[in-house]
């Protein structure tokens, strides 16, 4: 595990906060998903009756950190998000 500017990387997931409140606007992760898989073009496919998307974890987490501290460091900056890609 490491800590990066406040946000800290455990090989099992990425949690962030601001001072001690946790700070997450609505379906952040969601959007930046979506956002990662529209910028890769990732259509998914189906496994049995389920869509599923496969993404490289370290993909994610290079596309999302730099999204990540930015909310943290202005909540503003989460308007830009929105599922399916970002807002032009």
């Amino acid at each position: 595990m490491r800590t990066i500017g406040g946000t800290t990387e455990n090989l099992g997931g990425i949690c962030f906060g601001i001072g001690s409140a946790l700070f997450r606007p609505d379906r952040f992760f969601a959007k930046i998903v979506d956002m990662l898989l529209a910028k890769t073009r990732n259509n998914g496919a189906r496994v049995g009756s389920a869509m599923t998307y496969v993404v490289s974890t370290r993909e994610l987490l290079e596309f999302a950190m730099p999204l990540m501290k930015a909310v943290a460091a202005d909540p503003l900056a989460a308007d830009s998000l929105r599922e399916g890609g970002i807002r032009s």
